[in-house]
């Protein structure tokens, strides 16, 4: 799941009712005309299913990909740099 934020923010995430792990892609970028998303990744958080302390990202961001945990995406290439596409 995308969260889009219009602007950078520095709000927590819960997983207090979030029964798996998530992996949590803290990043900053903006929406271009072709449904693409350029952005560089602040912060990558392994979250904890159930633990219900709060997820604080160290940095401002305006995008937060929560993907499944250890997603082959995310262990095969600890970038900087991320390209979302709503193509399919």
């Amino acid at each position: 799941m995308l969260f889009v934020f219009p602007q950078p923010v520095l709000s927590p995430f819960t997983m207090q009712r979030t029964e798996f792990p998530l992996d949590m892609v803290f990043m900053q970028g903006e929406l271009n005309g072709e449904g693409a998303v350029p952005a560089d990744i602040t912060q990558v958080v392994n979250a904890i299913a159930l633990d219900p302390e709060l997820v604080w990202p160290s940095m401002l961001y305006n995008l937060c990909l929560e993907t499944t945990s250890r997603s082959p995406i995310l262990s095969s290439s600890r970038s900087t740099y991320a390209l979302i596409s709503e193509k399919r």
